[in-house]
């Protein structure tokens, strides 16, 4: 026993002797250093290799009104679906599951907590392309609600040209203007052009599918605009306090 413990034992003066405190120190320094194990680490490497996908996803409620969202849908280098997500704009995102996209078809759900009990939506569609359009089902107890859904994928720079603006200031009166907007990584700039008056745009944002910008007119007025990237289109509207911020107006552009 004595042998077997010399044998194991550090001899003194050795370079490598290692007291436990020392080891407990040591071992919290590289715990800083490395906060991730391995695992962690692979599974950060392979979150950053999925590809994502970004659509304008949408139904159309009353007078055509579109309540749009982003569907963020993430798919491995070799090409089935992770994971994807549903977001409002303002909230935070939703996960879906278990989304599949195969032999031209979608299909995933989304469990939401509501009042008075809990929102199961299940979500069915074809797949062309750039396009999905299909019908979910909105299931409460036993309660089934189906209404159609599209979903367009949203291209790199979809703004950037000549658009035909209209604002449609009552049920038969349109308003025409040409909108003029430069996009690109590092520009967002834009213009409204009336025949021979134009009117710059200011603090313009477009941000997952949502396009924002304010306009001036006359008598110092400010109008408020936002719109939603939809199928090529631009939906949207605008609000000012010279007509009432609660009565938006509609407006819409297409190329």
């Amino acid at each position: 026993m004595q042998l077997m413990r010399k044998r194991l034992s550090w001899p003194v003066g050795s370079p490598w002797k290692i007291h436990f405190p020392c080891l407990v120190i040591l071992s919290a320094i590289l715990s800083a250093i490395f906060p991730f194990g391995p695992g962690t680490r692979v599974q950060a490497e392979e979150e950053s290799s999925l590809i994502e996908e970004v659509w304008t996803w949408g139904i159309l409620g009353p007078e055509q009104q579109p309540y749009v969202s982003i569907m963020r849908l993430y798919r491995s280098p070799q090409g089935p679906l992770i994971r994807g997500t549903l977001q409002q704009s303002g909230q935070p995102p939703l996960p879906l599951k278990n989304p599949i996209d195969r032999d031209a078809s979608f299909r995933a759900s989304l469990e939401l907590d509501g009042d008075p009990g809990p929102l199961t939506v299940f979500f069915e569609g074809s797949v062309d392309r750039d396009l999905m359009e299909g019908q979910m089902i909105l299931q409460r107890f036993d309660q089934n609600t189906p209404l159609p859904w599209k979903a367009f994928r949203l291209p790199e720079f979809p703004l950037n040209g000549s658009w035909k603006w209209e604002l449609h200031t009552s049920s038969e009166t349109t308003l025409k203007a040409t909108l003029e907007i430069e996009q690109s990584t590092d520009i967002l700039e834009g213009k409204l052009i009336f025949e021979e008056r134009t009117i710059p745009l200011e603090a313009m944002v477009f941000k997952e599918g949502m396009l924002r910008f304010t306009s001036r007119g006359e008598a110092k007025a400010v109008y408020h605009s936002r719109g939603f990237w939809v199928e090529g289109r631009l939906l949207g509207s605008v609000t000012s306090e010279s007509f009432g911020t609660d009565r938006p107006l509609r407006w819409n552009a297409s190329r």
